[in-house]
């Protein structure tokens, strides 16, 4: 729940739904009188209903801010200003929710007709005549599940008539991308924080602190908060963060952080501007603009200049939030299997002069699959095929021996901490502090999203292991990588032609193909690049390059 701060903040109680919804006749809602004064938006609202009229326009918008940016009083104030004859349906998932039960139960209960189905929900809205305007608070709470997906299936397959807005903390996983959402409105923090006029109606409407002053500068309180409704409410005027917002923002902004994230904004929180070069030598660590694109992107907690989303949460970690505890100082050791085999300590490459080739191979095979066990078995056969199993097995123990007294020089015997036997298999242990391309890769291409997509691509600096050649025990899990990175740059070019950046996704196709050159869709989103670019003739030239691939698999050329 984003709590009674953000419902409030745009003065007006939370707005949120009970489940409830009807045909309006005047557009007006049948306000309480104990709710605070009314701080309309209309220059928001505007965006969010524009005029049936408006031609190319998409079905969809989005409110991504953190809490308390007056998103719920926001989907509130459109219900009440959708016109006469408007039916308003709501949805609110909750924590926890992953499929589409809940989904579909609001949408029978609200609009009988539609049967309690999607196909349904759409059939009955194109049927109506009238517009239905669909309000999805809290959309975060589904983040990456099938019901996130319904949401945007009714987007996509939405008829004449059907609006769609929805609310989160997080930037949906939602192809924007597609010819149906294409000019979709999407609000973040920069559009929803309050501007000096809208921050002194607010003091006066809620008597909650000082109003700007005349000659038009802001007071201090006003500065830490930025526009940040939630907390120029929770400030009422007071200079510093007190415990009711102290108790906000760590219950509402900060817990449902991953504890990573949360974790490196207290380290970092001594900087104004965050840059990834300042960030790392903070805190030590190699992945900085990884995390600032979270931030950034998803999150919304930081501008995209690397300025805090409002003073007041970078005053409030550094006097409130301790660092995690500092864990036990270990040597700075990176460990890269992209584009060639290395493993560093402290900036320098490990000695491997006195390490036999097979107990090398064995470290590789355990370094692409980072903290896994594999099985002794898999390794004999790997590394010694068709030695008896007994000549195998202790061949196997010498590696291994020689393996941990170059990891481990200084470790006591009997008590090895990174090549660890797990019964009949062995892994390599690697911590959190160490800087390990394939686990960052496995985790950007998991987060997703245009900051994981261009984390994933950073990490991807060639093919796994290639020294190894065809041996057996690395083909699978290199084309496996290689089919990952791909796609990865075939993602982020369409998220670039989205935001209208089509040098970006000319580079990113490039990259795709770089990986990959047999990807139809590549290619094809090269030469849209390039032509939205204004460059007819690097278009040209990779249409050329199109007909050559197809040549050399036997095809004949695409028609233009």
């Amino acid at each position: 729940m984003t709590g009674q701060a953000d419902g409030q903040a745009g003065g007006q109680a939370d707005g949120r739904a009970d489940g409830r919804a009807g045909e309006r006749a005047d557009g007006q809602a049948d306000r309480g009188q104990d709710r605070p004064p009314v701080l309309l938006r209309e220059r928001l609202l505007d965006r969010l209903l524009p005029r049936p009229a408006d031609a190319g326009r998409s079905p969809l918008a989005l409110l991504v801010a953190p809490a308390g940016f007056g998103k719920s009083t926001l989907l509130a104030q459109a219900a009440d200003r959708a016109g006469p004859g408007t039916r308003v349906v709501r949805w609110q998932p909750c924590r926890g929710t992953t499929g589409t039960d809940s989904l579909l139960s609001a949408l029978g209960r609200q609009l009988p007709e539609s049967g309690g189905t999607v196909e349904g929900f759409l059939r009955a809205c194109g049927g109506r005549g009238r517009p239905v305007l669909l309000l999805v608070d809290d959309l975060h709470q589904v983040h990456g599940t099938p019901a996130e997906a319904a949401v945007e299936e009714l987007a996509l397959l939405a008829p004449p008539g059907l609006r769609v807005v929805a609310a989160g903390r997080r930037r949906p996983l939602i192809n924007l991308t597609r010819r149906e959402l294409a000019g979709t409105t999407v609000l973040g923090p920069a559009e929803l924080r309050f501007g000096p006029a809208e921050t002194a109606r607010l003091h006066v409407a809620t008597e909650h602190g000082p109003a700007a002053a005349a000659d038009g500068h802001t007071t201090a309180p006003d500065e830490l908060a930025a526009g940040w409704p939630a907390a120029l409410l929770l400030l009422g005027g007071a200079p510093r963060p007190g415990p009711l917002a102290r108790a906000y923002l760590d219950r509402e902004v900060l817990a449902p952080l991953p504890a990573a994230l949360r974790s490196f904004l207290a380290q970092v929180s001594a900087l104004p501007v965050l840059t990834p070069e300042r960030c790392d030598a903070v805190t030590g660590r190699t992945d900085s603009d990884w995390l600032l694109a979270e931030l950034t992107e998803d999150r919304a907690l930081l501008t995209p200049d690397g300025r805090w989303v409002a003073p007041l949460l970078r005053l409030h970690l550094q006097g409130h939030l301790a660092p995690a505890p500092t864990a036990p100082t270990l040597p700075a050791t990176t460990l890269r299997c992209f584009g060639g085999f290395q493993l560093g300590r402290d900036g320098r490459l490990l000695d491997w002069g006195l390490t036999r080739p097979r107990a090398r191979a064995l470290l590789r095979i355990l370094a692409i699959q980072p903290n896994r066990p594999v099985h002794r078995e898999i390794l004999m056969e790997s590394l010694w095929p068709g030695r008896p199993p007994a000549a195998a097995g202790r061949s196997l123990q010498v590696a291994v021996s020689s393996l941990r007294a170059l990891l481990e020089p200084g470790a006591a015997r009997g008590t090895p901490q990174l090549l660890q036997r797990l019964g009949e298999a062995y892994q390599l242990r690697v911590p959190d502090q160490w800087s390990c391309d394939v686990r960052q890769f496995d985790q950007a291409v998991a987060q997703g999203g245009r900051a994981g997509l261009r984390r994933a691509l950073s990490t991807y600096t060639g093919d796994l292991l290639p020294e190894d050649g065809p041996a057996e025990w690395v083909v699978e899990r290199r084309e496996h990588y290689r089919r990952e990175a791909a796609e990865a740059a075939l993602a982020l070019t369409r998220l670039e032609l989205l935001d209208g950046a089509p040098a970006a996704a000319a580079q990113t196709a490039a990259r795709s193909l770089e990986i990959d050159p047999f990807r139809e869709e590549a290619w094809q989103l090269l030469i849209t690049a390039h032509r939205r670019n204004g460059d007819p003739a690097a278009a040209a030239r990779s249409r050329l390059g199109h007909a050559r691939m197809l040549h050399s698999l036997g095809l004949p050329p695409a028609t233009p």
